[in-house]
């Protein structure tokens, strides 16, 4: 990911890595492939989030607070990825204005311009909506390598 994108830390992901890592070769391997999914299915759910509304070229048609950014060239929809290095998943952005939609922002911009925008999430809410559904695949991804193996 670009330097000058943003990044979302989850707390005792560490602990949770270190776990993952003593787990049987099956095991890794299952769970590397639900996280590919996983990277996927957030990736896209993100993309389909963008644009929702009834936005058209040349209007004034911002989106409001709360909800997930419009957009009108698809840059920000074009530069959502999703990787995997071992058994951690990154889904984000290298957009530059990324952060500032996600979280909004107070203060004066590059260009000497006063904002005051509100929050426009929409990494976030894609993550928490697939959290259930990505945690039971793991599991289950799991469970199953380790019925193949009891089965020998």
């Amino acid at each position: 990911m670009a330097s000058r994108g943003f990044r979302v830390k989850v707390d005792g992901i560490t602990a949770l890595v270190g776990k993952l890592k003593r787990m049987s070769v099956g095991d890794r391997t299952a769970v590397e492939r639900e996280l590919d999914i996983a990277g996927e299915l957030i990736k896209t759910t993100i993309q389909k989030s963008l644009g929702q509304g009834p936005w058209k070229p040349g209007k004034n048609n911002r989106s409001g607070e709360g909800g997930p950014p419009k957009t009108d060239e698809g840059t920000l929809e074009g530069s959502i990825n999703a990787d995997r290095e071992g058994l951690v998943a990154t889904v984000g952005t290298s957009n530059s204005y990324a952060a500032r939609l996600e979280f909004g922002f107070q203060g004066t911009d590059s260009k000497g311009r006063k904002i005051d925008q509100g929050e426009r999430p929409f990494i976030h809410p894609a993550f928490v909506k697939l959290k259930p559904t990505i945690t039971k695949r793991i599991r289950a991804a799991i469970i199953a390598e380790h019925k193949k193996v009891s089965k020998g």
